[in-house]
């Protein structure tokens, strides 16, 4: 299954002041477009409406399955990418900012930036990941990619100049970001995992 996540705006390095909340609007940044795979893409529509059973228990449609095993910190996460689902991904960006290509890693930032866009792609860890943030409307169950960012089975980043600024004011730390996802079964079905 392959699919694409976009982003347009400020992305900040890893050692931001507002480093938590960045992160966070990301992640809800992707959950609006998580949500809308699930909704319609046609192995996940297949999914999301049938009836788990495993170990002869029934489980509730898969998207409340995966959010009652994945609740904490005051959400109900869907990760799409998970071990129990025997899936992995592999991500391609495409990173789009101000400047020559290759500066963004002159500035010495690339791997605080890809921090910053894998732990929005993934659950929070922690707690502290999502210190005084509660789900906003329409975000309960809450979709994000990757139960685990451990589930990255490769990672390759292009960068190149960003000649349409995505807004008048913007600055150094304005991008464009595509996210080219790739999903890979260790089983060749959800079925042979065991879940259906």
């Amino acid at each position: 299954m392959q699919f694409r996540l976009t982003y347009q705006g400020a992305l900040l390095g890893q050692n931001s002041k507002n480093r938590v909340q960045h992160k966070h609007k990301l992640r809800s940044h992707f959950h609006t477009q998580l949500a809308r795979i699930w909704k319609t893409h046609p192995e996940l529509q297949r999914a999301a409406n049938g009836v788990l059973k495993y170990k002869f228990t029934e489980y509730p449609p898969i998207v409340w399955w995966l959010a009652e095993q994945h609740e904490k910190y005051g959400f109900a996460f869907v990760p799409l990418v998970t071990a129990r689902l025997r899936l992995h991904c592999t991500l391609n960006l495409l990173l789009l900012r101000p400047g020559m290509p290759g500066h963004l890693i002159q500035s010495g930032d690339l791997d605080g930036r890809l921090k910053v866009i894998i732990d929005a792609l993934q659950m929070p860890p922690n707690q502290e990941a999502v210190k005084d943030i509660v789900p906003s409307p329409g975000e309960t169950p809450f979709f994000c990619l990757l139960e685990d960012d451990k589930l990255v089975s490769g990672l390759s980043v292009t960068t190149d100049t960003l000649l349409d600024p995505t807004s008048p004011d913007a600055d150094h730390n304005d991008v464009r970001l595509i996210i080219t996802v790739e999903t890979t079964a260790y089983l060749e079905t959800w079925d042979n995992a065991g879940l259906g």
